[in-house]
């Protein structure tokens, strides 16, 4: 009797798929108004139990330009100088902008007027 032996097949891991079961639960129980504020509000979850999130969400929203340094320590949750502190210490550089020495001058004059 001959045995014929295949060869075996590679098996091909699957793609993780989301598990929308339970947002669309909750969305028919109508404790949502849609999955935007559900995801919303499992942000802002994720963000409350860990807190270092928003600062590598912040960091990355700022080395992509999508926001300015201080919008980005504003969503880390830390102060302008705090934040600046985090970004030089990973060496990622920051450029600051600085209003034209005119501008400046003219400010500076108008303040002078008043104090008078």
């Amino acid at each position: 009797m001959k045995m014929l032996i295949a060869p075996r097949k590679k098996k091909v891991a699957a793609k993780p798929r989301l598990d929308n079961s339970k947002t669309e639960a909750l969305l028919k129980a109508r404790l949502f108004l849609n999955a935007e504020v559900t995801q919303q509000q499992a942000q802002s979850v994720w963000f409350a139990v860990k807190p270092e999130l928003r600062i590598e969400a912040a960091i990355e929203l700022f080395r992509s330009e999508e926001v300015t340094l201080e919008r980005a320590a504003e969503i880390a949750g830390l102060n302008r100088w705090l934040f600046q502190e985090i970004l030089i210490k990973r060496k990622i550089k920051t450029v600051l902008e600085v209003d034209p020495v005119d501008e400046l001058k003219k400010a500076t004059a108008a303040i002078r007027r008043l104090a008078k």
